[in-house]
């Protein structure tokens, strides 16, 4: 009755998989639709993305409208701050007395802070984790208040300014960077900010530049250049970057002088391409956005979809033969003494070579402390039915077969329930068996009596032997291999045994 309960179900599943298919194959969908769909998504993220850049300009000059902002403080919020924002590279804060600097490295932060009496030095820290790792001093040729951007934004105060490197650069393609400055004055206290962007990390964001080999991002920044965010990914996107592109999109842009966003094609190498664009607040230093895209690939995405849907059906069905075939054909039902019995039921029986009770996992009831050795105890056990016939570790419970519960080695722990506990016992076994051994062969649930929270721990019968590492006094490595015999684990520790041993049980 089951196996046609299954049958009926896969059978239902697939159809419904058809179903799904027919009504997502695009025979009729057109290119202004695909764009339309696609210009939808650039359009939020990319609004999002500059309407984003101007609020964190506006709160780091709030926050940091006095001068009396200390290294800590400034530290920890830049670095929530770029926790936050994935594609910053760097970002600088100089005031009239401070200047401070951070930027990624790796896996960690390195920043900088140092008082403007001395604009050619700066100390620099490396934070990893929340911790101060290194510290060292770096000399400048130049401060930044000499260089061409500070100038820039010195002449356009309370403006977002933006900086694109128009030469080849001579970093590494996911490495190339732009910039987004700010400069305010008030009373003499002088205010900058300067933030540093990935441009690949931003290109990251725009899911749609993984679908299209020859898509245009083009920006037009205050000082009306244009300049094609798209151009030089090669190893991800690529996308490539094109003058002739870039001023005819420029030039029929011309003709929607009195709109504010639209969508329009124009004709291209014997080829019609789709275009969006948006225009900008002007406080945010961005006149406006263009994205172009080719019919000729807004169509080519219709039949990889397509594709894509086709495969996927097909994969099912063959996931779902396969499961039939392994389910009714090659299925082995992995039992143990606890697989469906309540608590009472489990302790009606003694200790056997099928179970085993544990007091604790890591809590000593003789010395009344936290003892490591008793979790290399129960992995033993553990390793020890895998290798037989498989069997039931219940911890929590005592050889008497009193049920002491898990309080005690809840109270060891950081968080203490249950669940943090099956955390901190996966961890042991992970580390000491394997994660694929321990998936494969290791059941873990908790029973509760009266009260009182038992771990119960099934162990499957493995189809391949397990060894546990340890140490011996001096620190020394050790592999060794244990059984069950009789209600007891023991240890194999002569090779030949070990061999004899596997070579009939596995």
């Amino acid at each position: 009755m089951r196996k046609n309960l299954v049958i009926v179900f896969v059978i239902l599943l697939n159809v419904a998989a058809l179903v799904l298919l027919l009504l997502n194959y695009k025979t009729t969908e057109f290119p202004e639709n695909v764009f339309k769909k696609e210009k939808t998504e650039f359009d939020n993220r990319m609004a999002g993305f500059v309407d984003n850049t101007q609020k964190s300009i506006n709160d780091i000059t709030g926050r940091f409208a006095d001068d009396k902002s200390g290294e800590e403080s400034l530290r920890e919020y830049f670095i929530r701050f770029m926790d936050n924002n994935n594609f910053i590279h760097s970002a600088l804060l100089s005031k009239s007395n401070y200047k401070f600097v951070i930027k990624r490295s790796k896996d960690s932060y390195v920043a900088g802070f140092d008082n403007n009496d001395t604009v050619d030095l700066v100390k620099w820290k490396r934070v990893q984790n929340g911790e101060i790792v290194s510290e060292w001093d770096e000399s400048f040729e130049l401060s930044e208040r000499e260089k061409e951007w500070f100038e820039k934004l010195r002449q356009k105060p309370d403006t977002i300014l933006w900086f694109f490197n128009d030469k080849k650069s001579k970093i590494k393609d996911e490495e190339e960077l732009f910039y987004c400055g700010y400069f305010h004055n008030e009373n003499g206290d002088s205010t900058i900010i300067l933030l540093r962007f990935l441009r690949l990390g931003l290109l990251k964001e725009f899911t749609g530049f993984e679908r299209y080999d020859n898509i245009n991002m083009i920006v037009e920044t205050d000082d009306g250049k244009l300049h094609n965010l798209s151009s030089g990914i090669n190893e991800f996107f690529r996308t490539t970057s094109n003058d002739t592109i870039r001023e005819k999109v420029h030039r029929h842009l011309g003709k929607f002088k009195d709109k504010t966003s639209g969508m329009f094609t124009f004709r291209h190498d014997d080829d019609a391409v789709w275009t969006f664009f948006r225009r900008f607040d002007p406080r945010t230093g961005l006149h406006f956005y263009i994205i172009t895209i080719p019919e000729d690939e807004l169509l080519m995405s219709i039949r990889n979809h397509n594709m894509k849907m086709i495969i996927a059906y097909a994969f099912l069905v063959i996931i779902s033969l396969a499961g039939i075939y392994i389910v009714y054909f090659r299925r082995r039902k992995k039992t143990t003494a606890g697989s469906d019995k309540s608590l009472p039921e489990i302790l009606t029986e003694d200790e056997s070579r099928y179970l085993e009770f544990k007091s604790s996992l890591r809590w000593d009831y003789r010395q009344q402390k936290v003892n490591p050795a008793l979790e290399d105890v129960v992995i033993k056990t553990i390793a020890a039915f895998g290798n037989s016939d498989g069997g039931t570790l219940l911890i929590g419970v005592d050889d008497d077969k009193n049920i002491l519960g898990l309080e005690n080695d809840f109270n060891t722990l950081k968080k203490k329930d249950s669940d943090y506990f099956e955390i901190h016992l996966r961890n042991l076994l992970h580390k000491a068996m394997g994660v694929k051994y321990v998936t494969e062969n290791i059941r873990i649930r908790f029973l509760k009596h009266k009260k009182k929270e038992v771990c119960l721990v099934e162990v499957f019968k493995a189809g391949e032997p397990v060894f546990i590492e340890t140490k011996d006094k001096n620190g020394n490595k050790n592999e060794k291999f244990y059984v069950r015999s009789g209600n007891s684990s023991h240890e194999l520790d002569s090779l030949k045994d070990i061999n004899d041993y596997i070579g009939r049980r596995f």
